[in-house]
């Protein structure tokens, strides 16, 4: 079974909710990628900003206990806001957003690769310090450099509850 997250056309948008449907999209054939730079293949055919997809296989078994879960994340999306590629062929308004976003992305690799830390001084306004699964702090990126804590944290309170209650002997905690 495969589920659409995502709508399109929302290039440079926070991801929206797909419409509610019903029924099984067949998960035997892939969808198409989000947009990417690829090295070894140029083929921007099968690539589309609507390429939000959880294809979920579900055994027919019963386990004893709750099988692993693996989800991966796409990678080098940020390669864009770093490389000229030609995947996007408008410009980029100096004084938009993009453009600002695209300095901050810039500024940060550059940081890390000359210094080993992506803000080794105030010039961006923020100090990115490590994580660690005390304090859980990280760097929001958005139209603002921020450090914030406990990412998700409503929600993973929300899914720990249910599985408490529902199924209390999957749970270590």
């Amino acid at each position: 079974m495969s589920l659409s997250l995502n709508i399109a056309p929302l290039l440079e948008l926070a991801p929206q909710p797909a419409e509610p449907w019903t029924g099984t999209r067949s998960a035997k054939e892939f969808g198409p990628v989000c947009f990417q730079f690829s090295i070894v293949n140029h083929d921007l055919s099968n690539m589309s900003e609507d390429c939000l997809f959880a294809n979920v296989y579900t055994p027919d078994t019963k386990p004893k206990r709750l099988l692993p879960v693996m989800a991966v994340v796409s990678h080098a999306d940020d390669l864009a806001y770093l490389f000229p590629v030609k995947i996007k062929t408008e410009k980029v308004d100096i004084g938009s957003e993009t453009f600002k976003c695209i300095d901050r992305m810039t500024t940060l690799w550059t940081n890390f690769a000359k210094f080993g830390n992506p803000t080794p001084d105030k010039s961006l306004g923020v100090e990115w310090r490590p994580f660690d699964s005390e304090k859980k702090e990280y760097l929001d990126i958005g139209n603002k450099l921020a450090m914030s804590n406990a990412p998700d944290k409503e929600e993973l309170e929300l899914w720990e509850n249910i599985f408490m209650e529902y199924l209390p002997n999957y749970v270590t905690l």
